[in-house]
């Protein structure tokens, strides 16, 4: 979903880049919003310049396009609907990604 392939950009080594993520719900629960995998979707990013022109391109190809963020230094932060509903740390979400299961595996 939208907020794992978020968290999976900000775990990149050597950077710490966040993201802040303003999204409307349009009727979904959050929980589909954030973490679903029904629909199609993909999280791209691009420097502000080049905005207009990855717009564009989506638009040409017949692809739904909209600007749902921007990144950010050092945390991830999600808004639905103007509630806050995720904000961590990056050194936090690389903390836990490399953790995986071993705090409850043993």
């Amino acid at each position: 979903g939208l907020a794992g392939a978020a968290a999976e950009a900000c775990r990149a080594p050597r950077t710490d880049a966040g993201a802040r993520l303003r999204l409307a719900s349009g009727g979904l629960e959050p929980a589909a919003l954030l973490f679903g995998e029904a629909a199609s979707r993909a999280l791209v990013t691009c420097r502000p310049e080049d905005l207009p022109r990855v717009l564009e391109a989506a638009g040409r190809a017949f692809v739904p396009a909209a600007v749902v963020g921007m990144v950010t230094p050092g945390r991830l932060t999600v808004e639905v609907d103007g509630k806050t509903l995720v904000d961590l740390a990056v050194s936090r979400i690389r903390e836990v990604w490399h953790g995986g299961l071993d705090p409850v595996a043993g």
